[in-house]
């Protein structure tokens, strides 16, 4: 069995969770020695993929081969759209499938083609992505003969958009974080100790949220709700927020106000924000869509308390082991806050059914169901 893999959007941003997912994956179809797999990107992406070395410690690249075009990526997706000729056996290859994680959507001679959709929030969201280019995904959608969902979640708004029929959707769930992308452990107490001093902090007081450029994200939501909360919160607890943010404007509107601007710490982007996250009361992602939500498993890998959102694949990935609230409630999120700051059994009861449930995702699984669907499209059974 050949399986062409595209690896041009997984390339793209390492520390993003559609890289997390094509890693993860990768070295999971790797171990189960079952399929031969050629690698497919453009040139701009092949010079990252050493990436995949250094977070894959049992997958080895190089044992696979490489198919890279003359041409650039964007123009070699532009010029398929619009005349569907070569074929992608020109550069790749004779094969069995081609498996693409985004757009890149070439001919194939009639064999078939898997489309994996991690999210639509374009579509479910379309005011905050104004400038966004769909025609790329949606020919990808028109095109492709198969689908692999990221939760059930995603297969229902594939289904509402696009309006693909059910028996044409698989589901395949993440299978949690890379521990070469998280490489610290609760037996690291340095790290953790380093960077509670560098930001002031105190071990179990302070929440965090991981910052975006996103809007979705819903970042105001999370500081107005810590706002509310501060009164009836110890007067050393803190947000701490990590990662790159909106502009200003748009994470502190002007009906925020701080009781101390020292309550809310902005890390900015950390390489491993593991030790705050272990030393935290609670991860708080409010988000108001996500087609997965890697951040959670994240987290409970971690030992963190989850307060998340009630909505979007959220409580599909979260289960029975996170906190859910309303995103756009900040009296709900702030309630939440209160009681899991003020309550040490309920957070030790939420770290152990986290660590339960991170437990269920695993990349062998995501990989052994992917396989299937390979087969299931070759064979026609």
């Amino acid at each position: 069995m050949r399986i062409v893999m595209e690896l041009n959007s997984i390339l793209a941003q390492r520390y993003s969770g559609l890289f997390t997912y094509g890693a993860g994956l990768l070295e999971g179809l790797a171990a189960l020695n079952e399929l031969e797999l050629v690698l497919f990107c453009g040139r701009k992406a092949y010079a990252h993929r050493d990436w995949l070395e250094q977070v894959c410690p049992t997958l080895q690249p190089r044992q696979f081969p490489w198919s890279i075009p003359f041409w650039k990526a964007r123009h070699l997706a532009h010029w398929w759209r619009r005349f569907g000729f070569p074929s992608l056996q020109r550069y790749a290859g004779p094969f069995d499938l081609y498996h693409c994680h985004h757009h890149l959507m070439p001919p194939t001679r009639g064999k078939p083609r898997l489309l994996t959709v991690h999210d639509l929030r374009r579509y479910r969201y379309p005011q905050f992505y104004p400038r966004s280019r769909k025609e790329p995904f949606e020919n990808a959608v028109r095109r492709a003969d198969h689908f692999i969902a990221i939760s059930h979640t995603t297969r229902r708004d594939l289904r509402e958009f696009f309006d693909i029929p059910e028996y044409r959707i698989d589901v395949v769930y993440h299978g949690g974080p890379l521990p070469a992308l998280n490489p610290s452990s609760r037996a690291d107490r340095t790290a953790a100790s380093v960077l509670l001093t560098r930001f002031g902090l105190q071990p179990n007081h302070y929440f965090l949220a991981l910052a975006s450029y996103d809007k979705r994200k819903n970042l105001p939501n999370t500081i107005r709700a810590f706002v509310q909360a501060a009164s009836r919160l110890p007067a050393d607890y803190k947000l701490v927020i990590v990662g790159h943010g909106p502009a200003e404007k748009d994470v502190f509107p002007s009906d925020i106000t701080l009781p101390s601007s020292e309550r809310v710490v902005c890390t900015g982007p950390l390489p491993d924000f593991t030790p705050l996250m272990e030393q935290s009361t609670a991860l708080v992602y409010t988000s108001l869509y996500e087609g997965f939500g890697l951040p959670l498993l994240e987290a409970m890998s971690a030992g963190a308390p989850v307060i998340c959102s009630n909505c979007s694949a959220l409580p599909e990935v979260a289960g029975p082991a996170a906190r859910l609230v309303d995103p756009h409630q900040p009296e709900d999120i702030a309630a939440a806050l209160v009681e899991i700051a003020g309550n040490e059994e309920k957070q030790m009861q939420l770290t152990e059914a986290g660590f339960r449930r991170a437990a269920e995702f695993s990349w062998q699984r995501a990989a052994v169901e992917t396989l299937a669907v390979y087969q299931k499209l070759i064979t026609g059974n």
